[in-house]
Formats: structure tokens, C-alpha cells, sequence
């Protein structure tokens, strides 16, 4: 069995259209094996500024054919960006890779996300969170995430009912777990759902936690929805989630800049049969939208 996964960089321009070019890929690439996206790359170079060097993104696939097929259709319709040849990523070379370069991630107001092989000194007062992402899935270091693990931390969720809307490697369902929740998480990428299941299990949380792979197998309401996704999904999806909000529920949306936030804004409220009253909450160039519905 081939242990090694292929993947193609795309390096990203700061005019990149993100969301346009990821909803063309999860539409477009599935079908030749693609298994995800790892973010937050940037080529590094010991004589010059790192902040100068282009940031590009990995896609991955099951095999050495198929990322060649898929690079022939990335270069036919997106002709503006550069993407690299097909490379291969050994899992062997991953597994050591990551068990040098992660050492843990505080967050605030209290959150300490770390490998399962990294001991912490009890007693502490931080939540800690266990994850082992292997490749292509988060870590909790991108903006957007933390945004909505800070927002979590000011919320007092025991008994309530949460539901995670494309909950990647599970870190957002298993915070919410941690504070008391029950959580349903949504995720349409097989593989992120495998992975989350894993960290489920390192962190004790498998009574709490539910995966499914649509959103119409949960047909519950909920009194914290998270939706932590690109733009377009998150207009997409704007009537089913609002149906799925407990009136006086809170919906908190990631994922987002600042030129998105007029558009979800008016799509959330349209969709909404009772007032919803949005906050927004900031770090670097990323946006968090939290609604109190009414």
C-alpha cells in the first residue's frame, strides 16, 4: 500500500480570490482523488525577509496520476496563478515533520492545543486540547479558528446543544465538548471527518460528540451554531443554518474578511424570521460575525 500522499503548491498572491478558487476545487477535484487542503505556508528564505516570500497553500491527493490530472485542470481554468509540479509527501517524512515543528498553541482566553505526545503540568486552569491532524488538517493556528475559539470562551455552554458547520479536524467541536456542550459537527471531506473522530477519542470526548457528512442529516435546533468556512458557503447555507438557530440561540461565522461582512450580514438577516443582532471581532486581516438572535 502507498504510503506517501502528492499534493501541488498554489502560491497565493495577495489579490487571490480565495474563496472563489476553493469552492471551483472542493466542486471541481474530488472526483481525482483530492483529499484536502493544507493552509499557511510561506517559502522561507535565510538571506531575505520572510514576510517578502510568497505564502502558497498545498492540495492533496491519493496518488501521483491523479494530482497530474488535477494540475491539467487547475492550469486550464485558472491561468493567473501559479501552481508548482506534483511532489510527494511520505507519511514517514509528515509524521517526523510534525513531531519536530509542533509544540503547542496557546489561544486566548484559556485554550492550550497540543500533540497527544506532549505531557502538561496538572493542575492547570487551560483547557487543553488533544490533536494529531496529520496531513492537510488544522491545527488551531489560523486567524479564523482562534477567532472563534476566543469567541467560545466567553460562552457558558453546559447542557446546551452546538452544532459545528464544516468542522475539519473536530477542534472547534471538541471545545465546545469541553464546556459542557453536546455537539453535532457537519463535514463534508471523508477524510477530516476520520481525523476528527481521532481527536475525538484523545480527548474523552466521544459520548459528546457526533460526525455527519450533510447537513440534512441533523434536523434539530441548536442553541450555538459555528460556521468556520469560506464565503460563499457560508451565503449558501445561510437559510438552513438560520432554521436550525433556537430562538435566542448565537451563530458565530468565520472564515470571513473584511469586504465580505456587509454581504453576510444582509443574507443572515434576510434569512432570519427573528431579529438577529450581529457583533464583529478581529485578528490581522480575518473577520468573526457573532448573531444573537432575538
Amino acid at each position: 500500500m502507498d504510503s506517501s500522499l502528492y499534493y501541488i503548491k498554489v502560491f497565493i498572491e495577495a489579490e487571490f480570490a480565495q474563496e472563489d478558487f476553493y469552492v471551483w476545487v472542493w466542486s471541481a477535484l474530488p472526483p481525482l482523488g483530492f483529499q484536502g487542503v493544507d493552509e499557511g505556508y510561506v517559502e522561507f528564505n535565510q538571506s531575505s525577509n520572510v514576510s517578502s516570500q510568497p505564502k502558497f497553500h498545498k492540495l492533496y491527493f491519493l496518488s501521483d496520476r491523479s494530482a497530474k490530472k488535477a494540475l491539467e485542470k487547475l492550469k486550464e481554468n485558472f491561468s493567473q496563478i501559479q501552481f508548482s509540479e506534483v511532489l510527494e509527501q511520505k507519511q514517514e517524512d509528515w509524521n517526523k515533520k510534525w513531531k519536530e515543528s509542533f509544540k503547542g498553541v496557546r489561544v486566548a482566553p484559556f485554550w492550550y492545543i497540543i500533540p497527544p505526545w506532549k505531557k502538561v503540568s496538572e493542575p492547570t486552569k487551560e483547557k487543553v486540547i488533544r490533536i494529531n491532524p496529520g496531513i492537510g488538517f488544522g491545527t488551531g493556528t489560523h486567524e479564523s479558528r482562534q477567532l472563534c475559539l476566543r469567541e467560545l470562551g466567553r460562552l457558558s455552554l453546559s447542557d446546551q446543544t452546538v452544532l459545528d458547520f464544516g468542522s475539519g479536524s473536530g477542534i472547534l467541536s471538541i471545545a465546545a465538548s469541553l464546556l459542557g456542550a453536546k455537539v453535532d459537527g457537519v463535514e463534508i471531506d471523508t477524510l477530516a471527518i476520520e481525523n476528527a473522530r481521532e481527536n475525538v477519542r484523545l480527548n474523552f470526548a466521544q459520548s459528546d460528540i457526533s460526525f455527519y457528512t450533510k447537513l440534512l442529516s441533523v434536523e434539530y435546533q441548536y442553541n450555538l451554531i459555528l460556521a468556520n468556512i469560506l464565503r460563499p458557503t457560508l451565503l449558501e447555507y445561510a437559510d438552513d443554518l438560520i432554521l436550525r438557530l433556537k430562538k435566542r440561540g448565537i451563530i458565530i461565522l468565520s472564515g470571513i474578511l473584511d469586504e465580505d461582512i456587509s454581504f453576510i450580514i444582509e443574507r443572515y438577516t434576510k434569512s432570519s424570521k427573528s431579529s438577529i443582532r450581529f457583533q464583529i471581532g478581529m485578528l490581522n486581516e480575518w473577520r468573526v460575525l457573532i448573531g444573537v438572535c432575538d
